[in-house]
């Protein structure tokens, strides 16, 4: 058995899920590479009378043009409305199983170039009430792997100016949790992931329907015989939603939120990622 799967096992006995790490290969990975865009899927809430299926088909599109371009969803695809759940199953265009097929039809002709799919709150709503997962649904559908709430993304391209070797970048990615109304408190969540997974390169979260990009810093020390001390850097995002203005914010005086999304751009020259945000009032699609 593999020293990395007895340790699995081991902190399972202890009742400790470890997160594993996901490498994510393409065909087109390779030294010729000058850089990758991932593109986040947060917060679709397909089937919401708010969803923006204007801002869904730019995504759609723009990920397809470019074989660069990735998808990564990242939870609440679908607005799932039920009975016992908040809101209310009435309001929402279509029922959930409706709104499950429409994603993952939606989706099919792209489904070669999404790197994995997380669940959100939404999805969890159907896992508490009869145990089905609609996250691990959408997964099968496109075929492409499922992490669950969170994950570490491995991706390995290009080749780098200074030592020739391939560029590795570790994102990680969560749905996100909690309901502070200011931005201030958004970003304090955002950047609480650094407290549970350290040494990503890239941090991303959906949940809070905000879009936001900042560089953060940590000091380290190499584990060397002659320890040094260096400055390491992460981007933290907060990647936006497919959904305009709700009735339940409304109802609460939520300040509005803009539909759109944080796409990444990571270099394969020299180790570096950049945030473009991009609006769905200002888009424009074929």
């Amino acid at each position: 058995m593999p020293k990395t799967e007895r340790l699995a096992n081991k902190f399972r006995r202890l009742g400790i899920e470890p997160i594993s790490i996901f490498e994510y290969k393409n065909e087109i990975f390779d030294e010729t590479l000058d850089k990758i865009e991932i593109v986040p899927l947060p917060c679709i809430h397909y089937g919401h009378p708010a969803h923006h299926s204007t801002l869904l088909k730019w995504a759609i599109e723009y990920i397809a043009n470019e074989p660069y371009r990735f998808g990564l969803f990242l939870g609440d695809m679908i607005e799932n409305g039920l009975i016992n759940s908040k809101g209310s199953p009435y309001d929402d265009l279509m029922n959930p199983g409706n709104q499950l097929n429409d994603v993952i039809e939606k989706f099919k002709p792209i489904k070669n170039k999404i790197i994995a799919v997380l669940r959100g709150n939404h999805e969890n709503r159907t896992i508490r009430t009869v145990g089905i997962d609609p996250g691990g649904i959408i997964a099968y559908g496109l075929d492409v792997p499922y992490l669950g709430i969170e994950g570490i993304i491995k991706l390995r391209f290009g080749k780098d100016k200074w030592d020739g070797k391939p560029i590795t970048y570790a994102i990680y990615a969560h749905h996100g949790w909690g309901g502070g109304r200011t931005i201030g408190s958004k970003v304090n969540t955002l950047d609480k992931m650094t407290q549970r997974v350290e040494g990503c390169d890239i941090y991303l979260m959906a949940h809070s329907h905000q879009m936001a990009a900042y560089p953060s810093g940590v000091y380290t020390v190499t584990p060397r015989a002659k320890a040094q001390v260096k400055l390491t850097q992460r981007l933290m995002v907060m990647c936006g939603s497919f959904l305009g203005g709700a009735e339940y914010a409304a109802e609460k005086g939520y300040q509005p939120t803009i539909p759109g999304t944080v796409i990444i751009t990571l270099l394969g020259r020299t180790k570096g990622a950049y945030a473009t945000i991009r609006v769905g009032n200002q888009l424009e699609v074929q």
